[in-house]
């Protein structure tokens, strides 16, 4: 007689793969649905900027994390340590795009919501005086969010 694993587990062992299962599921299309949001945000709010330069394909999503309440997200990575990520909330109906920039301390990254195509340019226009980095005069004026990368060594 040929048995199946599923067969040959317990019904707590089958629920748990079933589980598992639809837990990559539902990642996959949280993944999928943020790239395309993303793409669709940069299509319609930086049509001279960001839409000639980034392409779906360029997203990499992510799902969302339930315990800290972040819907799922998409990032792109732009170069010199920037990234661009994009969120929605409300059921779609609120988008957010948010610039990644390197702190000139090397601490981490300031976290900047953008609005449009100005503010992206302005703050790109701030950075490129400053090497691809957010400018601060003193470390107490550091706002960055700690660098979470492992340290080499």
């Amino acid at each position: 007689m040929n048995t199946s694993t599923h067969e040959e587990s317990s019904p707590l062992q089958q629920l748990m793969a079933l589980a598992a299962e639809h837990t990559q599921q539902l990642h996959f299309e949280q993944c999928e649905a943020a790239e395309t949001a993303a793409a669709d945000h940069i299509y319609r709010r930086y049509p001279t900027t960001l839409q000639s330069l980034i392409d779906t394909h360029d997203w990499t999503g992510h799902p969302a994390v339930t315990a800290n309440q972040l819907p799922p997200s998409a990032s792109a990575f732009l170069g010199e340590g920037l990234w661009l990520v994009h969120r929605t909330f409300h059921d779609g109906q609120v988008d957010e795009l948010r610039l990644l920039v390197p702190c000139s301390c090397g601490d981490g990254y300031d976290d900047v919501l953008l609005d449009g195509e100005q503010d992206l340019l302005d703050m790109v226009s701030l950075i490129t005086q400053h090497h691809a980095r957010m400018p601060h005069c003193h470390p107490e004026d550091c706002a960055s969010l700690p660098d979470s990368r492992p340290a080499a060594g």
